[in-house]
């Protein structure tokens, strides 16, 4: 797959560039619900990409508007500064309410750091600066990532994404992890 990364949006100017056969484009607006990528000014998709604007929010959205492939930072930074996604939004493990508690990161989660560590262990592992905490929390957010998708895409071949969609982002926005 050859893909073309333009920055600002999908233009019909942009289609013919270098006159190369391009199997996709890359939307690199910031918000793909405010409008700036109007679907009129959009060129004909055989595979719609997105990179940035990567909360679990954003996502949804994007892929409502049919978006297939994703490339963002937000899970492994976010993660590296102890910030985890989960079903029940964001929990913040270098909080130092995570002192000693014994429980998993995310119960509903199958990675390893969910189902090995505790959220105390993981506080640990990053307020000492240790590399095994950044990545356990990276490796958790993008296993919530890939389960997040995993998900949408099974609602969409079942015909609810909307019911789907509706229930994530409630969940997510019930507060802290």
């Amino acid at each position: 797959m050859l893909a073309n990364l333009r920055a600002g949006a999908l233009y019909r100017d942009a289609a013919g560039a270098a006159g190369i056969p391009w199997s996709t484009w890359t939307d690199w607006c910031r918000d793909v619900r405010d409008g700036t990528c109007a679907d009129e000014d959009v060129v004909e998709l055989v595979t719609a990409a997105r990179t940035g604007g990567g909360t679990p929010d954003d996502i949804v959205a994007a892929v409502a508007r049919g978006v297939d492939m994703f490339d963002c930072v937000l899970p492994t930074r976010n993660g590296r500064h102890g910030f985890l996604f989960t079903r029940r939004g964001v929990l913040h493990v270098r909080s130092a309410r995570y002192r000693e508690d014994p429980a998993p990161p995310d119960p509903d989660c199958d990675c390893p750091a969910c189902t090995r560590h505790s959220r105390a262990y993981l506080r640990h592992l990053l307020h000492g600066g240790e590399a095994l905490g950044a990545r356990l929390a990276s490796l958790h957010n993008l296993r919530f990532y890939l389960r997040l998708l995993e998900e949408a895409r099974d609602a969409i071949r079942e015909g609810g994404f909307d019911a789907f969609r509706r229930s994530r982002l409630d969940e997510m926005a019930a507060g802290e992890g």
